[in-house]
């Protein structure tokens, strides 16, 4: 019974998780990898040390750090790291780490790790643009000053190849530096605003690969999957019957969510824009479609035989956007671009344990009660009432290493007790200092003792030849002192 209501708390606790699975993680007292099961929760990532543990063997806050992505390592096969690292020098992120390695098998698992990842650390500061739906990015920016038409690093990178691109060959079809794209896309993802070129001789290759990449790595694509055969059957009527077959694919196009169709009106357009200079940049329609087509539109399965099968339409419906466009998409009054965005400031790794609200509101709520549940079903710990210093044992102290987990109550009870974590923690760290430099001072105490003792025996032996080869005799009168110095001096 005890154990059915165990699991039935297990996964009562891990319900809203943004995401779960198994991923390496370095640590333990000497540094190897580890296979843990790791959940990601509002802002914290449990990790068990498998996925039918109820206690978790420790957290990772990361509310105000930083994650950090590693290069692919070809001497690494199937080590896909990044690691989450303190937002702030000379700062940690729990009492005993300044940085959490971790690494998955598989490349794709390992980006929608970082991609949710970053949604946490840097969405409520309008980063985490990769990875993040169109709606979401478009709703969020419409808050801080965008129009609502177009994400930020869309206008952005299309305007600086229209600045410098379109008389470029082969441009959208020779790749970047992909070290500078990772960069790049970092920067976005952080919430900084990107202003091209971001150094000097700014390769515009690098900018065309980024908004591929942005297009690529949308969770859905910008045709949905729900309107995705539509598109497929409207592209077919229009090579049957242009006339109508234009009408059909227009309608079918404005059944798209609004941020998909206004995306896909800007992109042809812009793409229009660089296929009218192709007798310098040599990107003709076709060969945009080639670039542009599995980005914009593909279906859901991953059946190799399928993308195969739809490769030509897909192609073939970009052509179709870029040369009818101005017929397909009619101008509005909304179409509003995102000059400038006014993000709020990214808070420190120590103000963020204090921050009420994040990106991910809506696993909890303002009063965190779904967390207080959780941390009093792990612990035991009665509800309706915050820890007592007592029952921060060593045991939780290492197992729950973020001090914002403890933080349940009031906002005064919060503070306090913040505050009385960080003592404890500065004291159990001085503690254990002061152990080794005594442990250290006691055995050269130890060393320098036994080495003095065995010195005053020497010399006690020493003492003792001298006078019995010169046959000089003292005791333990009071005299003795006196007769031996006199005998000495008679030597």
């Amino acid at each position: 019974m005890e154990q059915a209501s165990s699991q039935q708390n297990k996964f009562s606790s891990r319900t809203q998780s943004l995401k779960e699975g198994y991923l390496h993680k370095k640590g333990g007292r000497i540094p190897s990898w580890h296979r843990r099961w790791f959940i990601l929760k509002g802002d914290i990532l449990f990790y068990y040390r498998n996925v039918n543990d109820v206690k978790p063997l420790g957290t990772i806050p990361l509310a105000g750090n930083k994650l950090i992505r590693h290069p692919d390592d070809p001497k690494l096969p199937n080590q896909y790291r990044f690691e989450i690292s303190a937002g702030t020098t000379g700062q940690t992120i729990t009492a005993t780490h300044d940085s959490f390695l971790l690494y998955s098998e598989d490349a794709d698992d390992a980006r929608s790790w970082m991609n949710v990842i970053s949604g946490v650390i840097y969405g409520p500061y309008g980063g985490a643009m990769f990875g993040r739906s169109l709606a979401e990015t478009v709703e969020l920016e419409k808050q801080f000053g965008g129009g609502g038409y177009v994400p930020f690093i869309v206008y952005k990178c299309c305007e600086y190849v229209r600045e410098k691109g379109l008389k470029e060959v082969g441009i959208f079809r020779l790749p970047g530096s992909t070290t500078r794209v990772n960069e790049l896309r970092d920067l976005f993802n952080e919430g900084k605003q990107i202003e091209f070129p971001t150094r000097v001789g700014e390769d515009v290759h690098t900018v065309a690969s980024l908004l591929k990449l942005y297009i690529r790595d949308l969770p859905e694509p910008v045709i949905d999957h729900y309107n995705y055969r539509k598109v497929i059957d409207a592209t077919k009527a229009f090579d049957i019957d242009e006339v109508n077959g234009e009408t059909v694919l227009r309608e079918t196009l404005e059944q798209l969510p609004k941020p998909n169709y206004n995306l896909l009106k800007y992109i042809s357009r812009f793409l229009s824009d660089v296929q009218s200079h192709s007798y310098i940049n040599k990107m003709v329609s076709s060969n945009l479609g080639t670039v542009f087509g599995p980005n914009l539109l593909r279906p859901e399965s991953d059946d190799p035989h399928e993308l195969v099968a739809c490769a030509n339409l897909l192609t073939r419906f970009v052509v179709i956007i870029i040369d009818a466009n101005e017929t397909l998409f009619a101008h509005t009054d909304d179409e509003k671009l995102p000059e400038t965005l006014n993000f709020p400031e990214r808070r420190s790794h120590v103000q963020a344990l204090n921050r009420k609200t994040s990106w991910t509101s809506s696993v909890y709520d303002e009063s965190g009660l779904e967390r207080q549940a959780t941390l009093q079903r792990v612990n035991k710990i009665p509800e309706h009432r915050p820890m007592s210093l007592r029952e921060y044992s060593s045991e939780n102290l290492i197992s729950f290493e973020n001090e914002d987990q403890f933080a349940v109550g009031d906002t005064s009870d919060i503070e306090t007790m913040r505050q009385q974590i960080h003592t404890l923690n500065a004291l159990v760290g001085k503690g254990k200092k002061a152990g080794r430099l005594w442990k250290k001072r006691y055995e050269q105490e130890k060393k320098a003792r036994e080495s003095a003792e065995q010195r005053v025996e020497e010399l006690r032996f020493a003492l003792d030849e001298t006078f019995k080869k010169f046959d000089i005799n003292y005791g333990n009168s009071d005299n003795d002192d006196d007769q031996l110095s006199d005998e000495v001096s008679e030597l």
